[in-house]
Order: C-alpha cells, then sequence, then structure tokens
C-alpha cells in the first residue's frame, strides 16, 4: 500500500510545485493588454484620444468643419476700430474700394484642412484697373481627436494693378477649435510681437449653406497696449456647382476690371494652392498626426483587483496545501520511528516471546518497573531516555524523543505514571507484535546459517518493511518454513 501511494503522493506534489512555480513567476506588473476578462478596461475605451482604432479625420470629429466644406461668394466689409467703414485699403500707389467680393474654396482631406480665398477689388478710381488679394489657409489635424486643427501657415498674396506681387509670408501657430455642430474659432498671431487676430464663423444651418464671419485684429503697443487696429464682418453662401462658382468668379473679376494677366476663371483651381505657396509632403507630415506618434498612447494593462485577490489566495492555499501534505508526512515517519523504537525496546525486554494480546496487566507493570529506578510510581524523562538508550535496537534523535515524552505525559505533569504507560502501549501494540517477530527470526537460526550472517549491527537497523512483507506472505499461504 505504501509502494502504491508513494506515487500519487510525488505527483502531488509536483503538480503543486509546477502551480507554485508559475504563480512566482507570473509578475502582475508585466505588459498585458487591457480590456480582457482578467484585466482593467482600456483607456481608449472612454478617451478616444487613446484608442488607436479612432483616426484623425477631421470630419469625423467635427460636423461643422464637414458641413463647411465647398466653395461659396462672400462680402468682405472692412471696418475702423469705431465702427466706421473703410471706404477704400490703400495698395502702392492704388486705392482698392472696399467691400469687396471672395470667392472661398475649402477642401478638407482626412487630417487636412486647405482654404483658398480670392478677393476680388474695385479700384476706387474708376477708370483704373482692379485688383485680386490671394490667400491660402492651411491647418492639420491635432492629436486632440475633437476636430480642433492647428495652423500649418497661412500665404497672402496682393495683386496689385502695376503688376507687383507681394512677398508671401507664412502665419504659424493659428489655431482651429469647433464650438458646436454650426461653429468654430481660430486665432493667431500675425507678428507675435506686435499682432493678434481672432476669427468666428458661423453656420445658418446644418449644411451651412450660407455664413457670417467675424475677424478681429489687434496691435500689441510696446508698453503691453492692446489696442484694435480693425475688424472685418462677412457673410455669404454655397455655391454647389463649381462651374457656377467659376463662373461667377470670372463675372467679378469682368466687373472689377482686372487685367486678364493678373487673374482669370480658368487660371483658378478647386485644388490645394491658389497662391502658388503650398506646402511640400514633407512639411504636412512634419505635422500630420498621422505621420507622428501620438502622446496619447494606451498604458500597459493592469490586472483587476479580484483577479489579483483570487491569484494570491490560489498561491497561498497552494502553498498551505504542500505545506500541510508535507507536515502530515514528516509527522507520519516521525510517529513510525517513534512507534518502532519504543515497540523494539520493550520487545527487547520482554524474557518470553508473546504477543500483546496475550500480555497481562502484571507484565506490564513488571515492565514500568523495571524502568521506574527509583521505585516512586512515576517514570521521569531521564528514566525514560535511559531506558531507550539501554536498548541495543532502539535508536531514537533527539527530537524524536522529546514528541515521544510528550505523547506519554497526557497529563503534562513530566512524569509518566503506569496509567500513561498502558495508554501509549496500546497505540504501539501492533509494532510489539511485529517487533516480537523480528525477535524470534533473529533466534531462530539454522545450524548451516554461520551466525555472523546476522550480526546485530546488520539486522537491527533494517526497516520493518521486511517484515510486513514477509508476514503478509504467510496470510497468503507462503511456506511458513521458508519464512
Amino acid at each position: 500500500n505504501q509502494q502504491r501511494r508513494t506515487p500519487t503522493i510525488t505527483m502531488k506534489i509536483s503538480a503543486s510545485l509546477l502551480l507554485m512555480h508559475l504563480l512566482a513567476s507570473f509578475d502582475p506588473s508585466s505588459a498585458i493588454k487591457c480590456g480582457t476578462a482578467i484585466s482593467k478596461d482600456c483607456v481608449g475605451d472612454n478617451d478616444i484620444r487613446y484608442d488607436s482604432d479612432v483616426g484623425y479625420d477631421l470630419k469625423d470629429h467635427a460636423p461643422v468643419l464637414k458641413a463647411y466644406e465647398g466653395l461659396y461668394k462672400a462680402t468682405n466689409m472692412v471696418y475702423a476700430p469705431d465702427g466706421s467703414l473703410f471706404p477704400f485699403l490703400p495698395s502702392g500707389d492704388e486705392l482698392f474700394a472696399i467691400p469687396y467680393t471672395e470667392f472661398i474654396n475649402v477642401t478638407i482631406s482626412g487630417s487636412r484642412y486647405y482654404q483658398h480665398n480670392y478677393g476680388v477689388f474695385h479700384n476706387f478710381d474708376s477708370s483704373r484697373p482692379g485688383g485680386v488679394l490671394l490667400v491660402d489657409v492651411y491647418y492639420v489635424a491635432t492629436f486632440e481627436k475633437d476636430g480642433t486643427a492647428q495652423g500649418l501657415g497661412a500665404v497672402p498674396g496682393l495683386v496689385q494693378s502695376d503688376g507687383t506681387d507681394i512677398d508671401p509670408s507664412i502665419l504659424e501657430g493659428r489655431k482651429l477649435t469647433p464650438l458646436n455642430e454650426r461653429a468654430w474659432y481660430s486665432s493667431y498671431a500675425v507678428d507675435s510681437s506686435t499682432a493678434v487676430n481672432q476669427e468666428t464663423w458661423l453656420c445658418f444651418d446644418d449644411d451651412c449653406t450660407t455664413f457670417a464671419s467675424s475677424l478681429e485684429n489687434w496691435e500689441i503697443l510696446p508698453n503691453g497696449t492692446n489696442v484694435q487696429i480693425g475688424f472685418l464682418r462677412y457673410s455669404g453662401s454655397k455655391i454647389e456647382s463649381k462651374d457656377e462658382w467659376l463662373a461667377q468668379l470670372e463675372q467679378a473679376l469682368d466687373d472689377a476690371n482686372v487685367p486678364e494677366d493678373r487673374l482669370t476663371a480658368s487660371d483658378v483651381e478647386t485644388g490645394e494652392c491658389a497662391t502658388g505657396s503650398c506646402p511640400t509632403e514633407e512639411q504636412w507630415q512634419m505635422n500630420d498626426p498621422y505621420f507622428q506618434e501620438s502622446p496619447y498612447q494606451e498604458p500597459d494593462g493592469s490586472l483587476k483587483t479580484g483577479f489579483i485577490v483570487g491569484i494570491t489566495i490560489a498561491g497561498f492555499v497552494v502553498f498551505v496545501s504542500i505545506a500541510a501534505l508535507i507536515h502530515r508526512m514528516g509527522l507520519a515517519r516521525q510517529e513510525r520511528r517513534i512507534r518502532t523504537a519504543v515497540a523494539r525496546a520493550v520487545a527487547s525486554t520482554m524474557g518470553k516471546r508473546r504477543r500483546a494480546e496475550s500480555l497481562t496487566p502484571a507484565d506490564l507493570q513488571k515492565h514500568f518497573d523495571s524502568m521506574d529506578g527509583d521505585g516512586d510510581g512515576h517514570v521521569t524523562k531521564a528514566e525514560v531516555k535511559a531506558f531507550l538508550e539501554s536498548s541495543p535496537v532502539a535508536e531514537l534523535e533527539d527530537k524524536d524523543f522529546e514528541v515521544l515524552f510528550a505523547t506519554l505525559d497526557l497529563n503534562h505533569d513530566d512524569m509518566i505514571d503506569f496509567t500513561e504507560f498502558c495508554a501509549f502501549f496500546s497505540i504501539i501494540r501492533d509494532d510489539y507484535d511485529k517487533a516480537i517477530l523480528q525477535k524470534s527470526i533473529l533466534q531462530f537460526r539454522p545450524s548451516y546459517i554461520p551466525s555472523k550472517s546476522f550480526s546485530k549491527s546488520q539486522v537491527t537497523k533494517e526497516p520493518i518493511v521486511e517484515e510486513e512483507e514477509e508476514e503478509g506472505e504467510k496470510n497468503n499461504g507462503g511456506d511458513g518454513a521458508e519464512a
């Protein structure tokens, strides 16, 4: 039975140790995927900035921009700080009349925003040719994924009546922010040390078929005072047909007497660039979030608190189970050592080979008295130890002896009386019978077997297992004489 149990116990320990190894090697802080059954929800589930499956397309995040995309014709008014209308716009030697007409082309492609403005001016002197103000404005989406776009740059170019073009300058730092489904706001510094502009757009319906806009210009004086230098108001409507939009632009150029070498409708395309100063692809990619690493990276997943607690409890349970199993196995082996040692010691002092069931109280009293050196009716720890050490067949380590004495001393008075001795003997009676059987086998020695073959040092230290097997053979009908 012991041989059959050993592989089972070994497998239990091996499986438990393997599980303990796996639990010990499991690191909750290591990188795991979020949003699983054992990990916490992903940050991106509640914040799209962290969701890599959500792109940066402006029209997906800002309905007002989606509605505003298209072709427009607007009337622009320029006002002085006191609210009076400017009658003209000086440009070199020319004075261009105000209000003026502006044709707007807005294209949004993914994360990129293009706006081209064609301002057509009448000359204040009707006998002189008119002029054209071209403005390109470029935005690119941000990592916020809320429709906000940062200005890539603006390129203004005034085509004067004498044919001289103003050098384009890039306006950096402009930012477009959707306010709701019908309005957006932007601000930028023309020169960070001198002027700041802010602009608000408003669509009057969901499709933005009509709109109004307000642009304010402020100057920052050297003493830090802010002074408004003017503001613009313009409003317009969407033109659904490209051909119609080009036709109206051509008509406006003719009415303003703009020379054909300055601009014609055939020169205008509804593409990405009006002034000819377009951003390069490299410039786009330096700012386009599709080509840059987002600062909003989904952090490594973390385990749910319940799972961590479960793992901890499971590890503790496995550890305790293994410890308890090993402890039980250790106690069982210790118990067998103690019982065997005491049984052999008692059997060695018995004059006759009598089994436990044939012993009388007088026999046990006689044996108890042999341990009671001073005859006071009690056996001390020293007397028990002396008895075991005097036995040639009982070997017991100090730690086992302490367990033995604690087992014998039922009332914990550091002495063993006859009742306590009998109680312990009833526990080891089977071990005593086995010791008696071993003693009989050692004493039975045929004449043809040399006595040295059964020397005491060889036989007395052998485990009891062989005796169990021999006794088993007898019970199964084995040859008694051979045994």
